[in-house]
């Protein structure tokens, strides 16, 4: 299902960037009404994923795009791997892709508009959507000029980075089974029981979700300490670059690696992925 992620102008965000033009960001009040929001529909999960830019109560920047004057733009960027690719386009749908194998994490992207040629314009915040602030100023946009910026965000982030899930029919309502990938580095084939992967697809966020979630999250670090319990340098675990994110991300969160004595999956997978307990006023633990 697609995904929707929105900044507003008038978020209460402090913005450190000073431009002189308008710029439709979370916390810069330039656009009063304005709303800039991104649509992401996976293409295939991991690799790639349509974006529509979308933009609200900012005639300013309708108007500059129907002239075309902009320009939409996506940046990629993986922190660990230095990994870092501009994507544009001039239409308000663009596809987005990127080898995740070789980053080893899953990357952050950073929607934005910017100008597609040098921009010359008379502000007039009635017509413009822009605060009165901006009233008869000549803008001058050098190219490449920030117009709006949207929310950074990332899909997946550590060991769910690794699942892949797929429905299995031949499973029976409410099982799953996983098994270990390295076709295309490594990953978690986790196939489930209709009923599991609906669950899972829409309700994730719910308690029974998380739970689900802890079980998988569990058995995928049991197979882990099973097959890659000793360090064997470059030809063993460390020759998967999310491997070794992962092993990062535990030893940041000061949680036990898969090739530690103390290491216990249960322990770990409930570190990263909490049981959500039930509401309050329900009988827990035995007690009424």
């Amino acid at each position: 299902m697609p995904t929707t992620l929105s900044i507003w102008a008038t978020d209460s965000v402090s913005v450190s960037r000073a431009f002189q033009w308008p710029v439709l960001e979370s916390g810069n009040g330039s656009f009063e009404n304005g709303i800039y929001s991104v649509v992401c529909e996976d293409r295939e999960r991991g690799k790639s994923f349509f974006l529509e830019h979308k933009v609200q109560g900012s005639p300013l920047i309708d108007s500059w795009t129907q002239a075309g004057n902009l320009i939409f733009v996506c940046t990629v960027a993986a922190p660990r791997s230095m990994y870092r690719e501009l994507h544009q386009t001039h239409e308000h749908r663009q596809f987005i892709e990127w080898e995740q194998e070789n980053l080893g994490e899953c990357p952050m992207f950073t929607p934005m508009i910017v100008a597609r040629r040098g921009i010359h314009h008379v502000a007039d915040s009635n017509v413009d959507g822009l605060s009165r602030i901006w009233d008869g100023k000549k803008l001058l946009l050098p190219r490449g000029a920030r117009v709006a910026v949207g929310p950074t965000f990332k899909f997946q982030s550590g060991i769910t980075g690794l699942l892949d899930f797929s429905p299995d029919e031949s499973l029976e309502s409410g099982r799953f089974r996983i098994e270990p990938s390295s076709e295309n580095g490594f990953t978690f084939k986790v196939y489930l029981a209709r009923n599991l992967y609906n669950h899972l697809r829409y309700n994730r966020g719910e308690p029974a979700g998380t739970n689900i979630m802890v079980h998988i999250v569990s058995a995928a670090l049991a197979r882990l300490r099973q097959d890659y319990s000793k360090d064997d340098g470059e030809e063993g675990w460390r020759s998967f670059p999310n491997l070794v994110v992962l092993s990062d991300i535990l030893r940041q969160q000061g949680l036990p690696h898969w090739a530690d004595e103390e290491f216990r999956p249960e322990v770990v997978a409930t570190g990263l992925h909490p049981h959500k307990l039930p509401i309050e006023g329900v009988a827990q633990d035995g007690q009424e």
